[in-house]
């Protein structure tokens, strides 16, 4: 991950691989000599695959949706108490998560978990949809709106910390199924990947790792590192809790 002062702490990443750890990634990554996940559904009834494919959408959708959540409350907080630098880095984060900053004009609106969703759809040649009740219990568990804005920026802390690997993840599971289901790459949804590949990370200052920084240090007066720590741990807990009920939702998936 990169080495910046958000990831550095020592709660944060401890947190971080908690979620980062958790077995509803090994659906998706890349394995030496191939993911067997992918050979024993691809191969096996239709139930299956559609378990499967059901697990890969509510497992991360929820979490996509938590994004814009956190950050626009941490926003909405900051400008109703004149930490305007702080407003504009949380809405911008915000707003790029609504859509509002597409790359390419044509894809304005999309918001990412949208965009997610139809990265899903594209690449297995079936319409999805996230389960709203997974959803709901998932953003109930979070409490964005009810709990103190110093632990809603531990959760745009650890959102940002996960997202590197994630979205490379992501990828993954889109390049194998692709692949062993020969699905041309022209047949795709490529937005989600392209944005995100570009923008999760902490090597450059306009990269959202290092945005997160700058909206830590421009709380600073207000949100101790305690809140922060409550809410990494929160948010971890929630996360983890979240992709346990899919997981088991979605067995067996050999």
């Amino acid at each position: 991950m990169p080495q910046t002062a958000a990831i550095v702490d020592a709660n944060v990443g401890t947190e971080a691989g908690r979620i980062l750890s958790h077995p509803f990634w090994s659906l998706m990554r890349i394995a030496p000599k191939g993911n067997t996940h992918f050979k024993t559904v691809l191969e096996g009834p239709e139930d299956r695959q559609q378990r499967f494919i059901e697990a890969i959408v509510n497992g991360f959708h929820p979490i996509s949706r938590s994004s814009p959540m956190a950050f626009g409350r941490v926003a909405t907080f900051a400008g109703d108490h004149g930490y305007m630098d702080a407003k504009k880095l949380a809405g911008q984060i915000e707003e790029i998560e609504n859509g509002d900053h597409a790359f390419v004009e044509l894809f304005s609106g999309v918001n990412h978990a949208e965009s997610y969703l139809r990265t899903v759809a594209a690449v297995t040649g079936r319409a999805v949809a996230a389960d709203q009740l997974v959803e709901r219990r998932y953003l109930d568990d979070l409490g964005i709106d009810q709990n103190g804005v110093g632990q809603v920026l531990g959760y745009c802390e650890m959102i940002e910390s996960i997202a590197p690997l994630t979205t490379a993840w992501i990828g993954e599971f889109v390049a194998q199924w692709a692949v062993l289901t020969g699905k041309s790459f022209t047949e795709l949804w490529w937005p989600y990947l392209c944005e995100h590949l570009m923008t999760e990370g902490g090597e450059s200052e306009d990269q959202h790792i290092q945005i997160v920084d700058a909206l830590i240090e421009s709380m600073s007066d207000h949100c101790t590192h305690a809140d922060r720590v409550a809410g990494c741990e929160r948010f971890a807990d929630a996360t983890i809790a979240h992709l346990d009920r899919v997981m088991a939702a979605a067995a067996p998936l050999s």
